[in-house]
């Protein structure tokens, strides 16, 4: 993927804005052609305010695909925060 591509990063009106070490509900597709789907998504640090250090992509369907870090996708729609408490 080239550095200066642009990936579309679109939030729910409820969520608005990253928070650090959260997790996150989301729709993604990794690459051109890769459909859309749910997966859990955690910040780790920010840095200037989006997904620094430490974030991660974890997969819904038990594992099956690899787990990926932020910034590696196509798009990106992040649905609401996940309440781990």
């Amino acid at each position: 993927m080239s550095s200066n591509k642009k990936m579309a990063v679109t939030f729910s009106v409820a969520v608005g804005k990253w928070k650090s070490q959260t997790w996150y509900l989301v729709n993604v597709s990794f690459f051109k052609g890769n459909p859309i789907h749910r997966s859990l998504f955690f910040s780790g640090y920010l840095t200037n305010g989006v997904p620094g250090s430490y974030n991660c992509f974890v997969p819904l369907n038990g594992g099956i695909e690899e787990v990926r870090v932020y910034p590696c996708f196509e798009t990106l729609e992040v649905l609401r925060e996940v309440d781990t408490k």
